[in-house]
């Protein structure tokens, strides 16, 4: 039996998802994978704009912008807060990267949250963003949080202790049903 492309084309599901583009502006189809709604002239092109990241995020020279706020919040108010600056592109900062760890040096001397919980599954520490993320420690209910001034990372209770956090526009989407 042969079929022809759009009949195979019927059959497939396409989701929704996010489209990444390097600086020459070429789709990175590594990190997400493009949405397509409707019949295929509305699958998104590459010269489909991304939004720029909101005044007050500073660039930086690995290509996310980064924002540093220096009011105390749990952890679950600090994520919300960076998602809603671009619903899709922002969240709390992942350091998964040395140069994350010291563009947060640079910005803020303070103890603050950083993207990765376990609060979803105890013994599955998870990036905001979905990865999977170095394990910080056992006790249930827990998120990352970094202190320059000791220069590590480790884990605090998210429901009860307040630091201050950086966020990160790097046009990555948080996966709440998935990390937090």
């Amino acid at each position: 039996m042969r079929l022809t492309p759009w009949l195979l084309l019927a059959a497939c599901k396409f989701e929704p998802g996010v489209i990444t583009r390097d600086a020459a502006g070429t789709v990175d189809a590594g990190d997400a994978t493009a949405a397509m709604d409707g019949p295929m002239g509305d699958a998104p092109t590459s010269d489909a704009a991304i939004p720029a990241c909101p005044a007050g995020y500073t660039p930086n020279a690995n290509g996310s912008e980064y924002r540093f706020v220096n009011t105390a919040a749990l952890w679950l108010t600090a994520e919300q807060d960076c998602e809603d600056d671009v619903v899709g592109h922002t969240h709390l900062v992942v350091l998964d990267q040395t140069s994350e760890v010291m563009i947060v040096d640079a910005i803020s001397s303070a103890t603050v949250w950083f993207g990765s919980s376990n609060r979803i599954d105890v013994n599955s520490w998870r990036w905001v963003t979905g990865a999977t993320a170095p394990n910080l420690g056992t006790s249930a209910g827990r998120c990352g949080r970094y202190s320059p001034e000791y220069n590590n990372d480790n884990d605090d209770d998210c429901a009860t202790t307040s630091w201050r956090y950086v966020c990160e526009c790097d046009h990555v989407a948080a996966q709440p049903n998935v990390a937090y």
